[in-house]
């Protein structure tokens, strides 16, 4: 495994095209944050690495022993690369609060379901789209809260969304159906069912 400093600049390639990266901090096992270069086909060295456009101020890479580096030179970190670095850390510590967040109302949202607090529940599954759009879950579980008051016409649209992100929801597909049923849509209510059936012929709703 390669031994990495901060202000290390190398290169990857991969067929013709060539990226270029430099360390501004080494992380935990093994992680490095760089700075990131839009890849070029021309071969880099340490005098046309300079002309090349920055892709990205801070990103994190893992590189592992089997990856090939052919380094090129080891200059300075500045001191704009590194408030780079420090606003990377402040965003990536943001997103993992959101995440670490996004579980405990998740959580919290399954429970009142167990208890049957319907409306509670879908309180909490609408707070929970606030931290994403595209977890199926979020939108999975809010849709059954809709179906289960009887408003289907948002239940379609939450299943149908949550669909769209895990189109192989089978429990998804089921109660999508059943929402189509309750608003007389028969057609497409068939529709989901035999998409379930293609997925699963044995399935049991759960």
């Amino acid at each position: 495994m390669e031994t990495y400093r901060s202000g290390d600049v190398f290169f990857q390639q991969e067929n013709a095209d060539y990226s270029v990266y430099k360390v501004i901090q080494l992380g935990e096992n093994n992680q490095l944050y760089v700075k990131a270069y839009w890849s070029t086909d021309v071969e880099p060295t340490v005098q046309n690495r300079k002309s090349l456009d920055v892709r990205t101020a801070c990103e994190a890479m893992q590189l592992s022993s089997e990856d090939e580096v052919v380094f090129l030179t080891n200059e300075a970190v500045s001191n704009e690369e590194l408030d780079e670095y420090a606003n990377f850390k402040r965003i990536e510590a943001g997103l993992k609060q959101r995440s670490e967040n996004l579980v405990v109302i998740l959580d919290r949202g399954a429970m009142l379901l167990q208890e049957g607090k319907i409306e509670e529940a879908l309180a909490v599954f609408t707070e929970a789209t606030s931290y994403s759009k595209y977890d199926y879950r979020i939108f999975d579980q809010r849709g059954y809260c809709l179906l289960q008051l009887g408003r289907y016409s948002e239940a379609v649209a939450d299943l149908e969304h949550s669909l769209t992100i895990q189109p192989e929801g089978k429990n998804t597909l089921f109660y999508c159906a059943e929402a189509y049923f309750q608003t007389k849509q028969f057609e497409k209510a068939a529709a989901k069912l035999e998409q379930l059936e293609k997925i699963d012929p044995t399935y049991v709703r759960r």
